[in-house]
């Protein structure tokens, strides 16, 4: 049987039985790990544990190296840029061609790595991913949005990301709208016209029409008043403070969706919340300690 160990330059190096070393390894011989192997002893040990594993069985007698499958390449291949590397990169490699815990949905109508940051920060990985079937594999949805709706439904049909949206709805996967994906749910905007939206939740969106000494947009932090302890509100007291950019507002024909209201001249829906489906004016990712805590508890829902 073959050891394997790596020398001071993360260089593998074989002695022993060759026969045991299938011929794949020939060219890890002369290959140089990436500089995080160079960090330490442990990581080359590690290594080369994970060579010995990937290779501890010897080839049967009479069977030619050049014979070794592709599939013990590929095993140890995987393995050790999994360890070398540690880092998130790889986990969403590995991610996309498995199922997701949670999908950003990428429609270009948002500060999509923002929401994405947030949620690592309370240690949960999430993808951002324009591809309809990703987001059909994904355990939680979100969909963040900032500008104008027309563009945003219009973005939504041209890449086919609507039906999927419909789908992990129905299939009861927690789905949560953040400020234009709050908005998006409705039946329609009178934003600039009259636009159709998903219909998800019955009613409208409509512009703020406040005296002149309220500015629209309504731009900054507000205090939140629950009218429903919905999940994600776990640990979140009332008058916490949110932060808002929004000039349009949602006018739920069921006042029974409201989860939060806030003031800005007169009440309005801050947050809805229908079975699986959540959804919030304010910007969660910009609300600090408090909006982080929406968000974790959201990707922890079902663990």
């Amino acid at each position: 049987m073959g050891a394997f160990r790596l020398d001071d330059h993360g260089k593998f190096l074989v002695s022993g039985d060759s026969r045991a070393i299938p011929h794949e390894w020939g060219r890890c011989q002369h290959e140089t790990l990436p500089d995080r192997s160079q960090r330490g002893p442990k990581i080359r040990k590690k290594l080369g544990k994970i060579a010995a594993n990937c290779y501890a069985t010897p080839l049967p007698r009479g069977v030619f190296l050049e014979h070794q499958t592709v599939e013990r390449e590929r095993r140890v291949t995987s393995e050790l840029k999994a360890t070398v590397s540690g880092r998130r990169h790889v986990n969403r490699i590995v991610k996309e061609t498995e199922n997701l815990m949670i999908a950003i949905i990428d429609y270009q109508m948002g500060n999509l790595r923002s929401v994405q940051k947030a949620f690592e920060k309370v240690g949960h990985e999430a993808v951002i991913s324009p591809d309809p079937a990703v987001i059909a594999r994904a355990d939680k949805i979100v969909l963040p949005g900032v500008g104008a709706f027309e563009d945003a439904i219009a973005e939504l049909r041209r890449r086919d990301l609507i039906q999927p949206i419909r789908d992990a709805i129905d299939a009861g996967k927690p789905f949560l709208g953040i400020c234009l994906g709050l908005q998006l749910l409705f039946d329609v905007s009178y934003e600039n016209g009259e636009h159709e939206g998903l219909g998800i939740l019955p009613g409208k969106v409509v512009r703020f029409e406040v005296p002149p000494e309220f500015k629209v947009p309504h731009m900054g932090w507000n205090a939140a008043r629950i009218c429903r302890p919905a999940p994600i509100l776990a640990g979140i007291e009332q008058g916490t403070y949110f932060y808002f950019v929004h000039s349009y507002y949602v006018l739920p024909d069921d006042s029974g969706v409201v989860a939060i209201e806030a003031d800005y001249h007169r009440p309005f829906c801050a947050m809805a919340w229908r079975d699986n489906v959540f959804a919030t004016q304010f910007h969660p990712e910009k609300s600090q300690c408090h909006g982080l805590r929406l968000l974790q508890n959201f990707a922890e829902l079902g663990l």
